[in-house]
């Protein structure tokens, strides 16, 4: 008798058998792969090692070579000769101060004239001063060489101004400077008593006396004097300027002492002295 429902029981169905201990060939495939890779390494390690050698390339032995004569150095020429040019001397004409000269005022500037015009950088090199003194170079005209200290010499010093010979005969265009040497000694420091009294009794106590047209300024003393003396300016000293203005009031005709000699002398004493007694 059949059941009901015209279905079919699952113990009527087939089954497909299946085998668990068979692997995929892919699997197969990955293992294969895996074991080759294995035993590529472990051959690099423990197989032998070859090397490889190299030997150099063969090379052509060298050909013997020739010995070739020595040539004889060449000859040196005697370069053509020169033509002649005048060779330029330059000397001393003239010098201030000159040589031996004392009393010369430390205000001096030096002077040198010479015989032609001169190269300029040439003179200065050569141009020294004994002692040292620093100052300044000009140049009125090109034969005529100015030195202006910069400040006072000293007094009752000698100076030694000195050019070194330079020869230059053997230059495209030859001169040569001659060498000079001469000394001056300059005045003593000034003081009142000495040198500024004897002028002021001899060619002012005249008129600025007690008695005197120009009595309202007396100048019988040092004292008179120094108030119209402003030390280290003569410029601003009325002593000094008035004597300048109006200098035709001091004797031209005394041969011992000109009327630039006697200012010079006023000037230093108030510049460089400051007004000393």
């Amino acid at each position: 008798m059949r059941p009901s429902g015209g279905g079919k029981s699952s113990k009527g169905r087939s089954q497909k058998p299946t085998s668990r201990g068979i692997l995929p060939w892919w699997e197969k495939l990955l293992y294969l792969f895996v074991a080759a890779i294995v035993a590529t390494v472990w051959w690099s390690r423990v197989g032998p090692q070859h090397s490889v050698v190299s030997f150099p390339p063969a090379t052509a032995a060298p050909a013997p070579q020739q010995k070739v004569a020595a040539l004889p150095p060449p000859r040196a020429e005697e370069p053509p000769p020169r033509p002649s040019v005048p060779l330029r001397q330059w000397t001393v004409l003239f010098n201030f101060p000159t040589p031996g000269q004392t009393e010369v005022s430390r205000r001096t500037k030096i002077q040198i004239f010479f015989n032609r015009p001169v190269e300029r950088e040439v003179t200065e090199w050569a141009f020294t001063i004994f002692p040292s003194t620093p100052g300044d170079f000009a140049w009125p005209r090109p034969d005529h060489l100015v030195f202006t200290p910069r400040g006072a010499l000293q007094p009752d010093t000698e100076y030694t101004i000195s050019l070194t010979p330079v020869d230059m005969s053997r230059a495209k265009e030859p001169y040569e400077l001659l060498g000079a040497r001469w000394s001056f000694i300059t005045g003593q420091a000034r003081t009142y008593g000495r040198d500024i009294q004897p002028l002021v009794g001899a060619y002012c106590s005249n008129c600025h006396a007690s008695n005197g047209s120009a009595a309202t300024v007396p100048l019988g003393t040092y004292r008179d004097v120094s108030k119209y003396v402003v030390p280290g300016r003569s410029g601003e000293s009325r002593f000094y300027t008035f004597i300048q203005e109006r200098r035709h009031h001091i004797n031209m005709a005394d041969p011992n002492h000109s009327t630039n000699t006697k200012l010079a002398v006023i000037r230093d004493w108030i510049d460089e002295d400051r007004g000393r007694q």
